[in-house]
């Protein structure tokens, strides 16, 4: 039905168009009649056609306008929803705070609750650990015997003291049986140098040790058979000694220690009290002939 509309609205137009008014005035007033009819309905149905067009576009216009507005709100919401979340995560950090902060009152409370446990706990582990041996030592001779083995321990601002117990081997000799020697030496370190990155030189070491040997021959005080103060105070069985001496000491570097920090080699020259006492009361007797040189060997192992 559109296409026969279509086609009679342009018949007319064409008609009226090409036709004079002379023509047009001759013509049947039923023809004129039904292309005024057509133009007319041609023109209402192109003001509709027109006017849902502008419909439409209004009506996208303002769908478009209405997803933007949306769109805006949608971030704007999203926007006061993350900074509402930033509040809220502020606000939980800052109640951890505190709760953390709470707690460290707490502790600080105990702990001086405590604090008379802990500081003899303190004490107590600080005894342990200063008795754990830094040092082990081997010497030669020096009064204490052919071979002597034992442990170190060194202390002091500057580890200038030095504590060692020995235990020592005298070998069997003309009939007398194998005997024992036990030792218990302090040293003092004045002062060291450095040798390089590696290398500590000990210029001077002085100190003194007693020993005794451990058997039936040695007596603490003088037997009946002597006459009296024949030894005065001096005893058979311990043995006071002095020493001076010089180290050398090589520092093994960290990455390739395994049980050794440093090693230090040294000499010593001691004597003891019996052999002074009888240099003063013999002129006869000269100091080279009361000293006694003795080698060692000492790891450091903390």
């Amino acid at each position: 039905m559109s296409w026969l509309f279509f086609s009679l609205c342009f018949l007319g137009n064409v008609a009226l168009s090409s036709a004079s008014e002379m023509e047009r005035a001759t013509l049947p007033d039923s023809l004129v009649q039904v292309a005024s009819g057509a133009q007319t309905a041609y023109a209402l149905q192109t003001g509709e056609d027109l006017k849902v067009a502008d419909a439409l576009r209004s009506e996208g216009d303002a769908l478009q306008a209405a997803d933007t507005v949306q769109v805006v709100d949608s971030l704007r919401s999203q926007k006061e929803i993350e900074q509402v979340a930033d509040t809220v995560q502020v606000a939980d950090t800052l109640q951890s705070e505190e709760v953390l902060q709470v707690a460290d009152t707490v502790q600080v409370a105990d702990s001086l609750e405590l604090s008379r446990y802990e500081r003899r706990m303190k004490r107590y582990r600080s005894v342990w650990q200063s008795l754990q041996p830094s040092q082990f030592i081997m010497q030669n001779a020096g009064n204490m015997g052919l071979l002597s083995f034992g442990l170190g321990w060194n202390y002091g601002k500057r580890n200038q003291w030095e504590t060692h117990l020995l235990f020592g081997w005298i070998p069997k000799y003309k009939g007398h049986s194998v005997r024992m020697t036990m030792t218990l030496k302090e040293t003092y370190i004045p002062w060291n140098k450095r040798l390089g990155e590696e290398w500590r030189l000990e210029p001077l070491t002085v100190g003194l040790y007693a020993n005794t040997v451990f058997g039936k021959a040695f007596w603490r005080s003088q037997p009946s058979r002597y006459p009296d103060k024949y030894y005065q105070f001096l005893s058979t069985r311990v043995r006071l000694n002095v020493f001076l001496g010089q180290r050398i000491t090589v520092i093994i570097p960290n990455n390739k220690r395994k049980f050794v920090k440093s090693m230090t080699a040294f000499y010593e020259l001691s004597t003891c009290d019996l052999y002074i006492r009888c240099m003063f009361q013999d002129s006869s007797v000269k100091l080279k002939d009361i000293v006694g040189l003795s080698l060692g060997l000492k790891m450091q192992i903390m």
